[in-house]
């Protein structure tokens, strides 16, 4: 009876050990997949409302601008007023000044040089159970932003928050039936296993919403 009851012993904290084990080398099931990196280069970036643009004229001076893209998607030029250029490159938008100053009588193939100096800051959300409420969290597209980082910039956790249980809603796009559809997905993730377990901290998406649940006991 002494070496059953020996071996049981061993047996159950050879199955506590493992389990410890496994908790401290756990990882979130179904963490979303990355999100498509955004492309800023000025070949393929499409400005967007709050982007700051540098525009330069070498024919003449008094075109040059330092400006933020309007809530209507314009910029207010000299002599010809405004002109729309969201969703357009920097390429194009080269190109529609050109003609617009052409076609006004001003120049005869002008020469523009156009930087994005600044980018207006994308968004994610938080709700719930965060030290500061709902609020949206900024961040620059140049750097990014991570969902371990997102909480910290929204204050953390309020006392009353589950940490374990924090929902995130994206919306993905996924081809079915050879049709690409939006698709709104959600994923449970446990921050206590990003803090203390050694899972992997992972990059949100634009427009990304965090949940933090109640804590009810």
């Amino acid at each position: 009876m002494k070496s059953f009851g020996t071996g049981l012993c061993m047996f159950l904290c050879g199955i506590l050990l493992g389990g410890c084990i496994i908790h401290l080398g756990g990882r979130n099931a179904g963490h979303p997949p990355p999100p498509p990196k955004e492309d800023l280069s000025d070949a393929n970036y499409r400005v967007r409302v709050g982007d700051t643009l540098s525009i330069r004229c070498l024919e003449d001076m008094k075109v040059d601008i330092q400006q933020t893209i309007s809530q209507e998607g314009e910029l207010d030029l000299a002599y010809v007023n405004r002109v729309k250029v969201t969703g357009k490159t920097i390429h194009e938008i080269k190109e529609l000044l050109a003609k617009t100053y052409e076609d006004a009588g001003y120049f005869v193939k002008p020469h523009f040089n156009i930087t994005v100096i600044a980018y207006k800051p994308r968004l994610i959300y938080i709700s719930g159970m965060s030290s500061s409420g709902t609020r949206p969290v900024e961040f620059a597209p140049t750097e990014g932003i991570t969902f371990a980082k997102a909480i910290r910039t929204a204050g953390g956790i309020s006392p009353r928050g589950n940490p374990r249980s924090i929902m995130l809603t994206r919306d993905e796009t996924q081809t079915v039936d050879g049709v690409q559809k939006t698709v709104r997905k959600q994923y449970h993730i446990n921050y206590k296993r990003i803090l203390y377990d050694n899972d992997d901290d992972f990059p949100l998406a634009e427009n990304d919403l965090i949940h933090i649940e109640e804590d009810w006991f």
